[in-house]
């Protein structure tokens, strides 16, 4: 098995970038009660189905994280497909003063993957989920989870990463610092 030595890509690269984002907009930033933002809906109107909003079935099933200690209520959760989506989601929430939450696999134990607090904008990235191999590279979507990734690595060349052991945390937050893995000693 290869060990990949890089990582690179415009969905990978986007991660810190919606990070950043996340924590300037959080800054401050304080909602007493809960509440649905019309002028952010009507931005995020042309996303369609991709915008999951509060009280509908599809909400439900999405605004949690792994850890159910803590369940932050979101404003909204948009399903990202796109880069695109992506843009126009950071675009909409910056416009109605609300904070902006990526999610690459929600295995965050403090709730921030949901906002870490109530009336985030949650940008599900399970959406941007590709993976291609180039030479000794692989452009990767943060929206993968590292079993599949480790599949996709593997049966694109034999290739590996040095990364976590649990299949189902997003390559998102665990490429930012998020996760030990069995070849971490080595590399």
């Amino acid at each position: 098995m290869r060990l990949l030595t890089a990582l690179g890509g415009s969905a990978l690269v986007l991660f810190p970038i919606l990070c950043q984002y996340s924590q300037a907009a959080t800054i401050g930033f304080t909602r007493l009660q809960p509440r649905e933002d019309l002028s952010l809906l009507a931005c995020l109107d042309p996303l369609g189905s991709k915008v999951l909003k509060r009280n509908s079935a599809p909400f439900e099933k999405n605004r949690y994280a792994f850890d159910l200690r803590y369940t932050f209520l979101p404003e909204v959760v948009v399903m990202a497909t796109s880069t695109s989506d992506v843009q126009l989601a950071v675009k909409c929430a910056k416009a109605a003063g609300v904070a902006v939450t990526p999610r690459s696999g929600g295995h965050s134990f403090e709730g921030y993957c949901i906002g870490g607090q109530d009336g985030a904008l949650v940008i599900d990235l399970s959406g941007l989920a590709t993976v291609a191999v180039k030479s000794s590279t692989a452009k990767v979507g943060s929206g993968i989870r590292l079993g599949p990734l480790y599949l996709e690595l593997y049966n694109q060349g034999g290739w590996t990463i040095n990364a976590g052991t649990c299949p189902s945390v997003g390559i998102g937050g665990h490429a930012l610092g998020g996760g030990f893995g069995l070849l971490s000693r080595k590399h």
